[in-house]
């Protein structure tokens, strides 16, 4: 690796990466597929022949991951891109892209991170990792595609600047090892191999929101989330406030709530229905008038209490524990304040 692309930095560093480059490049990179360069380099400049361009070379060739995401998360079909591609796809926000993602980025430290988030978790298969235009949605998901765990990244919630998209959530790039880190944690929860229980909901099929829909528990998504957050801190060594997603102001009343926050948690936590996941993990992180997405903070601390020390984490453990386990976890926790001493 190049001193220009610069190196993962440990845990408990100041900054994510040091000197990097955050283009994924052209290569071929086990895990990595960087989609994305296929959009801006022959879509965009195609004219009138764009729409076809865009199917021929972006969509069919990787047509069970998009239809996946269009089905799973997005709700935007062909039909749709087609008709609003403009408004999707902005020419300023796409030039603005190629400058925030360049191709001679630094492609090899996200190898780096791959690599190194495989050897903890242990995902008997690593997942696909695709860099894509898709901002319609969160900045990042994991799917399961038959049962195989995949990781979208959507870049354009990466990518600030006066031509921002109006839907972007205008991340700084550096953060994006956080967010690679966090859908890697996730794949690790619901491979084949995890004892969780949304894997054993959905099994070999593809991701099914309405399938786990009053059939997991909060406390099971408390501890994949809570994993996923724990897993990205100790992985890239980021400042959790970043880790969480939060602003300075949310996390501070999480703080602040976090007895209560527990308590109200472990009434509801054997309830599966969305509209309680909704109001645990879901929400606009950007609103500071209510606590939005506290499951994030308060799993995070149910598995920092669990585990103590994450440098000696056994992670491929971790993400293997059993409904029965994590149950037990809370329900013992439930029984005891936390400790004194906060999150840093």
């Amino acid at each position: 690796m190049s001193e220009k692309q610069g190196t993962l930095v440990s845990a408990g560093a100041s900054s994510v990466f040091e000197g990097w480059i955050p283009g994924i490049g052209k290569g071929a990179m086990m895990g990595i597929c960087a989609i994305y360069r296929v959009f801006l380099e022959e879509v965009m400049p195609a004219g009138a022949d764009r729409w076809a361009k865009y199917l021929t070379r972006y969509y069919q060739p990787n047509e069970d991951f998009l239809a996946n995401y269009a089905e799973t998360w997005s709700g935007v079909g062909l039909e749709e891109i087609q008709r609003r591609f403009d408004e999707f796809y902005p020419a300023a926000t796409m030039d603005q892209l190629e400058q925030n993602f360049p191709p001679e980025g630094g492609g090899a430290l996200y190898q780096e991170l791959w690599e190194r988030c495989q050897e903890k978790l242990r995902v008997s298969e690593g997942p696909d990792v695709y860099f894509m235009v898709g901002v319609y949605t969160s900045n990042a998901f994991t799917t399961l595609i038959a049962g195989r765990p995949m990781i979208g990244i959507c870049l354009e919630h990466f990518n600030p600047g006066p031509c921002a998209h109006p839907w972007g959530l205008n991340i700084d790039p550096e953060k994006l090892p956080i967010w690679f880190s966090h859908e890697f944690a996730h794949c690790a929860a619901v491979e084949k191999h995890s004892g969780s229980l949304i894997r054993g909901v959905l099994n070999k099929a593809d991701w099914d929101w309405q399938l786990l829909d009053g059939r997991v528990p909060l406390r099971e998504w408390l501890w994949l989330e809570g994993v996923a957050v724990a897993f990205s801190h100790y992985l890239t060594g980021a400042p959790l406030v970043d880790c969480l997603g939060f602003s300075e102001e949310q996390f501070v009343k999480c703080q602040a709530s976090e007895d209560s926050l527990f308590k109200k948690f472990t009434q509801e936590m054997d309830f599966s229905d969305f509209a309680r996941y909704e109001r645990w993990f879901g929400g606009d992180v950007t609103k500071t008038d209510v606590l939005v997405r506290p499951g994030y903070y308060l799993g995070y601390r149910v598995v920092e209490e669990t585990v103590g020390d994450f440098d000696s984490a056994n992670w491929d453990e971790l993400r293997r524990l059993s409904p029965s386990d994590v149950q037990a976890h809370l329900e013992e926790m439930a029984h005891f304040r936390f400790r004194s001493s906060r999150a840093k």
